[in-house]
């Protein structure tokens, strides 16, 4: 393996054994290539970890390192500038099985679900299972043709989805481009690591082991694909509600409703709370406070 001792260090941390390491190809990129694998991305990248995609013709992605005076929020990942997103199919997957199979982030967590034993692939972040169409819209990415969906497919995304509405956001994208291939979807987003620190599959599969894993994806949010993406998040997050509940869990539940409704028309949005009255057994006055903050959310 040409990879560097911190590199390795890195990867071990995901748990990933030195077969699965070599099985992907993973290396180091020597420093005076760094600027020809990334173009113009590499500008203040001083070290580079690559990950090659299989069958796709040399594409890399590669976990970067920068120098000094990088900027606060410079990108962990990079790929070459001008090159498209593509699937992450790990060595021997079966991409036509109808067995359940599950779609996460990141190249590093799909190895490590993959040597777990778990049928995986993967996206480099959660939005690139998109890529820009020919006007503003964006479209999905030509390699989800390459897998058969019409099976179980579990979203398994990392614990920064639970308090990121963008996170959620694309993974109810995604369940429903999915769902319109086929696939039976569920959405998990993995719970919050020690001391509410972000964790991925790999940080829970090295601190809990695969068979808590395969437990806790039980529990995945079924998807409904009849949901709009406003509807979805309302239902994840009313998920465990029920008309049994304490009248205080049941608004402090709500109350993270209100931006979302704002945003949806008043019809939509007078539906909706005719529904939840129902569904949970509230008294019309209950839905007092929402319905202002809704009209509050609207104004600003």
């Amino acid at each position: 393996m040409s990879l560097h001792p911190e590199y390795l260090e890195d990867l071990r941390r995901s748990g990933l054994t030195d077969e699965t390491i070599q099985a992907a190809g993973i290396y180091t990129v020597p420093p005076d290539e760094i600027g020809k694998k990334l173009g113009g991305m590499g500008n203040g990248v001083v070290s580079a970890l690559a990950f090659p995609y299989p069958g796709h013709d040399g594409f890399e992605r590669y976990k970067v390192w920068w120098g000094e005076g990088r900027q606060e929020k410079a990108p962990k990942y990079l790929q070459r500038g001008g090159t498209p997103n593509h699937l992450y199919c790990p060595p021997g997957v079966d991409l036509a099985s109808d067995s359940q199979l599950l779609i996460t982030e990141g190249e590093k967590k799909v190895l490590s679900l993959w040597q777990a034993g778990f049928q995986v692939v993967g996206v480099g972040g959660v939005w690139n299972f998109l890529e820009k169409g020919d006007g503003e819209e964006s479209r999905p990415i030509p390699d989800l043709d390459l897998v058969n969906w019409r099976r179980p497919v579990k979203v398994l995304f990392d614990s920064d989805g639970h308090a990121n509405p963008m996170v959620r956001l694309a993974a109810w994208r995604l369940a429903r481009e999915l769902a319109g291939r086929g696939a039976t979807v569920s959405v998990l987003f993995l719970p919050h690591g020690p001391n509410g620190q972000k964790q991925g599959a790999d940080d829970y599969l090295v601190a809990h082991g695969p068979e808590a894993l395969a437990d806790l994806l039980t529990t995945s949010w079924s998807y409904d694909p009849a949901l709009n993406e406003h509807e979805a998040e309302i239902h994840w997050l009313l998920r465990g509600i029920t008309p049994e509940s304490a009248v205080f869990d049941k608004l402090k539940a709500l109350a993270p409703l209100a931006p979302i409704l704002a945003k949806m028309a008043h019809l939509e949005v007078g539906a909706i709370l005719a529904g939840l009255k129902d569904r949970l057994n509230l008294r019309a006055k209950d839905l007092n406070s929402l319905t202002a903050d809704v009209k509050a959310a609207r104004r600003t």
